[in-house]
């Protein structure tokens, strides 16, 4: 049940870029250019002008990117 409930959690723009590894003004860039460090950026929502990235999501882009070798 534990797993559950984190797994659809929305973490904020600082806490995905903690999550990643990278700043969150990284992060942000990578929404506009839909790129992070040469891989689709990570999915996100929008709640108004709130950006939030499920933890779903991170773990996705944190998978392609050790699939690609960096």
């Amino acid at each position: 049940m534990r797993d559950e409930l984190f797994e659809n959690r929305y973490l904020t723009e600082r806490q995905a870029a903690y999550y990643l590894g990278f700043s969150p003004i990284t992060i942000r860039q990578s929404r506009w250019t839909g790129t992070l460090a040469g891989l689709p950026a990570p999915t996100y929502v929008s709640f108004g002008r709130s950006v939030r990235y499920t933890l779903k999501a991170l773990e996705a882009w944190v998978a392609r990117a050790q699939e690609g070798g960096m």
